[in-house]
């Protein structure tokens, strides 16, 4: 059996993860590679907990990076690790990618902190392949729009020029490892944009 990889979805709001994510779990599914799929925040109880006041209010921006952080060591430790162990593949929708678009670049917190905080909490974890799912912020917030925006979500509640910011930090991130983040333009049909995925996924597999 092949080792066991960590998978990650990133992008800005509106991207498609929540479909994508899906369809990686029930292809992986069909080639019989035991896999879970998690998110951040969230996965476990603790976790979970932390989700609900991320999601629920507006907190200091120093507040909302450490809840973020603290929800994605319980997760690594008690979920992510655990199952590579048992060599089970895990998809995650959001890891610290998201982090250093959203916190650093989008609520203006050093980098160099962020870095740091995000080294602390992912243990030594870092993902064998990233998909930046890149949407145009106005065609994103146009697709949560028409799927309801959750008022209390400080994230979904930010100006254009936030999410530009987010944008232009992930494709920085992206360029700077070009081997993990494979860039897919998220502005296609949902079909274009799965079957980039599973090309790739195809050779990670093989």
């Amino acid at each position: 059996m092949k080792k066991s990889k960590f998978i990650t979805l990133e992008g800005g709001e509106g991207a498609g993860k929540s479909t994508i994510i899906k369809k990686i779990k029930k292809y992986l599914d069909s080639q019989h590679i035991p896999c879970i799929i998690t998110r951040e925040p969230g996965g476990t109880k603790t976790s979970e907990d932390i989700r609900n006041i991320l999601k629920s209010r507006s907190v200091n921006p120093y507040t909302e990076i450490f809840l973020f952080e603290a929800a994605r060591a319980e997760l690594v430790s008690s979920l992510i690790l655990p199952a590579l162990k048992e060599n089970i593949w895990v998809i995650c929708d959001r890891f610290y990618d998201s982090t250093i678009a959203y916190q650093s670049a989008g609520r203006k917190i050093e980098e160099d902190l962020v870095s740091s905080l995000n080294d602390i909490a992912r243990q030594g974890l870092k993902p064998d392949i990233t998909f930046l799912l890149d949407v145009d912020p106005t065609v994103g917030l146009s697709r949560i729009t028409k799927r309801d925006q959750d008022p209390n979500d400080p994230l979904e509640q930010e100006n254009i020029d936030f999410y530009l910011k987010v944008q232009k930090k992930y494709l920085e991130i992206a360029k700077n490892e070009p081997n993990r983040i494979k860039i897919i333009d998220s502005n296609q049909k949902p079909l274009l944009v799965w079957n980039n995925i599973k090309e790739i996924l195809k050779n990670e597999i093989n």
